[in-house]
């Protein structure tokens, strides 16, 4: 929006004016500061009768034409005062004020270039051209205009805003910052500067001062809604959610079809699991605005965190639609697919993904991915490869890498690859996984068992490494291991008591220490949470069915006594018990 202002006619003509007429003329100008414009229409019209080259009452008689809408009139009253007096500055900004109304911007700017055609160092008419060609789109002849006012006046309100505009426009927050900065100083009270300065630091992250900011902006002007929306966007962004939550919901009192803020409100709610909720304000958002890209987005992460591929793809095909070329929901896209098994249609998508952004390492990886699932290890290998050209520190590629060769017994390449992810990244615990299954094939449990542990160490609440661990001390056939295996399980099961290959190996523990009841009761345990265990199941019918067969077997002080019937179930252990009740 253009700045416009009516400036003030000061002074009087000169010595020779009529006397009577200088009198009325400041009787007027009274009337006109107390804004009684019609009585000082009167006396501003009576001081020309009695002079009529009175130039200053002629602007006056066009300022007030100029409020009550009379442009015509008021241009007129403009023209003649400067026929009088050609260098009268009010005249021509009044004139290029009413032609920037009429949006006539050629002669707006040739009133503003008259005036400095005798004050070439007029700064606000430089900056109101600056202004007319920002508004038209000129923007290089408008940053030339504002450069030239702003070396005249370091802080000139009009050119450093709009000069921040156009550095804001062009993603240069640091320049834009200091230009609004410059605006703000020379007008604090200003909302506008005061609302971008704080848009400019929120671009930049610096959330804080921007908080700080848009705090004054809505202190200059409580009814500007954006600035509420600006204000929790930047505590979101914080994860300052409680905060955020309450300036949404006044920005919702304020405009409640402002379908963003529901959205957000949905992001918090995902944000901290409660997905409920989440769901909710989004449904909402959606009902106000069904074709808001960003909360079809939104909702198809809600899904996948959720584990609800089928529900994920819905709404992120629907935001594929709504913007055909945006990465990141074309790669949600085809990780929804991937979790459905439709690596045919996934490979698609991340293909289509590839040709809107043939840079993204991320999207070569995933398609690595879906070819080395899909068994295509020539394809997988050279799409990893591709990844690496893009980035060759993308550690996960080299672990992709490694388990291409796995896949093919290329055991040293394989190796090499797991060994390159480690160093480029030793906090990467996928490679010590992929490392310690390699070793476990290899039937080196040693190695396998310093990879996992590693794991441990980065990543302690993965807690199938615990089983795997476990595992690794029970195949190696010394009882001084077994008592570290049963702690491993015991912490998996802790804190995740329904799993099933958990309580399969701390039976098969059980068993190794000579706990026949006990173990029975874990692999029971085993088959209650996975019916389809068929290892756990082969290892229960082998306990059993002999026991049933042996007719003549003494149950005096023997363990086949506390061997359970059928339909009966072993007592569980005090470990179970424990593990279950601290779940």
């Amino acid at each position: 929006m253009l700045c416009l202002s009516l400036t003030i006619a000061c002074g009087l003509p000169g010595e020779e004016s009529n006397p009577k007429a200088t009198t009325v003329f400041l009787e007027a100008e009274h009337l006109f500061e107390t804004e009684n414009y019609i009585e000082a229409r009167d006396l501003y019209e009576e001081t020309l009768s009695l002079d009529p080259k009175h130039y200053e009452a002629m602007v006056r008689l066009g300022e007030i034409s100029t409020y009550m809408g009379n442009y015509d009139t008021a241009i007129e009253y403009f023209k003649s005062a400067v026929k009088i007096e050609k260098e009268y500055i009010p005249a021509y900004t009044n004139m290029g004020n009413i032609y920037i109304i009429l949006e006539q911007w050629d002669d707006a700017i040739d009133s503003y270039e008259s005036i400095l055609s005798f004050d070439q160092h007029n700064y606000d008419a430089l900056g109101m051209i600056g202004e007319i060609y920002y508004t038209t789109g000129e923007m290089e002849k408008a940053q030339k205009y504002f450069e030239k006012a702003i070396e005249l006046k370091s802080n000139h309100y009009t050119s450093c805003y709009n000069m921040g505009k156009i550095r804001f426009n062009n993603s240069e927050y640091d320049a834009a910052c200091d230009y609004f900065l410059s605006a703000v100083k020379s007008n604090p009270t200003s909302f506008e500067a005061n609302y971008n300065l704080a848009l400019t630091y929120f671009h930049l992250e610096r959330y804080d001062e921007a908080i700080g900011f848009f705090n004054r902006a809505i202190k200059i002007n409580p009814d500007r809604v954006e600035a509420y929306y600006a204000m929790a966007r930047s505590m979101l962004l914080m994860e300052i959610y409680d905060e955020a939550e309450a300036w949404y919901n006044t920005a919702l009192e304020m405009e409640p079809g402002l379908y963003q803020a529901y959205n957000d409100l949905g992001v918090i709610h995902m944000e901290t699991g409660i997905f409920d909720e989440a769901e909710d304000y989004f449904k909402k958002a959606l009902e106000i605005n069904p074709d808001s890209f960003d909360t079809y987005l939104n909702m198809g992460k809600l899904y996948l965190d959720q584990d609800k591929p089928a529900s994920a793809e819905r709404m992120l095909s629907k935001a594929v639609r709504l913007d055909p070329n945006n990465t990141e929901a074309l790669k949600l896209l085809g990780t929804a697919r991937i979790e459905q098994g439709k690596n045919t249609s996934a490979a698609s998508v991340l293909k289509d993904a590839i040709e809107v952004s043939p840079d993204d390492p991320d999207l070569y990886y995933e398609l690595a991915v879906i070819y080395l699932g899909a068994g295509d290890y020539s394809e997988a290998l050279e799409t990893f490869e591709e990844c690496l050209k893009l980035d060759e520190t993308y550690a996960r590629a080299h672990v992709g890498i490694g388990d291409t060769h796995l896949a093919v017994e290329d055991i040293d390449k394989a190796e090499e690859a797991y060994f390159q992810a480690i160093e480029i990244d030793p906090g990467l615990y996928e490679a010590y996984i992929s490392m310690g299954n390699m070793y476990m094939e290899l039937g080196d449990y040693a190695m396998a068992r310093e990879a996992f542990l590693n794991v441990v160490d980065i990543k302690p609440d993965l807690y199938e490494v615990y089983i795997d661990i476990a595992e690794i001390d029970l195949e190696a056939g010394d009882d001084e291991y077994l008592d570290e295996a049963l702690d491993m399980v015991n912490t998996a099961l802790k804190a995740y008591s329904g799993n099933s290959r958990g309580h399969e190996v701390r039976g098969r523990i059980y068993l190794a220490m000579g706990k026949t009841t006990e173990g029975k009761a874990e692999l029971k345990k085993a088959l209650k949470y996975d019916p389809d265990n068929e290892s756990a199941k082969e290892l229960l019918d082998s306990l059993t069915k002999p026991a049933m067969d042996d007719d003549t077997e003494s149950t005096d002080g023997d363990e086949s006594s506390t061997t359970p019937t059928d339909g009966e179930e072993a007592p569980a252990d005090t470990t179970e018990d424990t593990a279950e009740t601290t779940e």
